[in-house]
């Protein structure tokens, strides 16, 4: 019997690491597809800078790009807070973060999120301890984009079906987390209580189980952040203060107003909500695209395209630590 039961745990071991490593040939294929995409269209980038009342000059541009990679370094730093004593280098985590980054570039509807979820697992603990990581990540920054939303709403009249994705997206995020933290802890041991009297079979010892590591993932949180609550607000605000003056120098149009970069920047975020990847608006002609698409590709091509490249040169080095573990 013991012999069987370490058999199985062998295959599951080694069914996981096929997928994993399956997961990260397709996602390394994917990064590589946009790479050559973005190459083919350099000119179609080039035209839609110049479909802009204002052009952004080189030094701005570079500036711009500087700048948001700037914020994803910012973000490393935060993760790697997060993350705290366990055992990885700062390379890797910044090889992980870079790759993973590049890799949503080309997935819609933030599925991303599930990609960097699975891959973080395979480095930080497991995939109970990277889910928390990635939720108190979006915690963060849901907080500072709520605030950006109250900003821009007092300011500006009738732009929430402008920004509706990201309001919604931010809504239901911040509704969940409620229900995990306040709900969730003990209405999952009343659960437990109630399955270990009414039900006595062997079936209900993987539930209970599932229903522990839930309850120990969301208690685990808190201890996650002690202490470190003030050193992951400020880089959270700095993070989007980057992402906030990367925008503003990348499109001149705003005139260096800081609602109307703030306006811009929650309008993006709300196109990528919805689905509105750099590939896909690649896709569309120059008529699909109107005003605002040209504005749109125009900021990727100065901050995301140069995501693109770190991503691929960072993903050289992920493999090989991929590899390895």
């Amino acid at each position: 019997m013991s012999v069987r039961v370490t058999q199985l745990r062998v295959f599951g071991a080694d069914l996981s690491v096929v997928l994993g490593r399956t997961l990260l040939l397709l996602a390394l294929l994917a990064l590589v597809y946009l790479a050559v995409r973005v190459a083919l269209a350099g000119s179609e980038l080039a035209s839609a800078l110049g479909t802009l009342k204002w052009q952004p000059t080189v030094s701005l541009l570079l500036l711009a790009t500087g700048t948001y990679l700037t914020g994803h370094g910012l973000r490393i730093l935060r993760l790697a807070l997060l993350i705290g004593g366990w055992r990885i280098g700062f390379r890797d985590l910044a090889s992980f973060h870079l790759t993973t980054s590049a890799v949503s570039l080309a997935i819609p509807m933030k599925l991303g999120e599930v990609y960097r979820v699975l891959e973080l697992s395979n480095i930080a603990g497991g995939l109970v301890r990277a889910i928390v990581i990635v939720w108190c990540e979006r915690a963060f920054d849901t907080i500072v984009i709520l605030a950006m939303l109250v900003l821009a709403l007092s300011n500006v009249s009738g732009a929430l079906p402008q920004f509706g994705a990201v309001v919604a997206l931010a809504a239901a995020f911040i509704a969940v987390t409620a229900i995990i933290i306040f709900l969730a802890p003990d209405n999952l041991r009343r659960l437990a209580v109630f399955i270990v009297r009414r039900h006595d079979s062997k079936a209900t010892v993987p539930v209970l189980h599932g229903i522990d590591t839930v309850r120990r993932a969301i208690l685990e949180a808190p201890r996650l952040l002690q202490e470190k609550v003030a050193s992951l607000a400020t880089l959270t605000v700095l993070i989007w203060g980057c992402e906030l003056i990367s925008f503003a120098l990348a499109l001149p149009a705003v005139g260096g107003s800081l609602n109307m970069a703030l306006d811009g920047l929650l309008a993006f975020l709300s196109a990528i909500t919805r689905g509105e990847t750099l590939l896909h608006l690649l896709d569309l002609d120059a008529g699909q695209r109107g005003a605002g698409g040209a504005q749109l590709l125009s900021y990727m091509a100065a901050t995301q395209v140069p995501l693109l490249v770190c991503g691929l040169i960072a993903a050289a080095h992920y493999v090989r630590l991929r590899l390895r573990t």
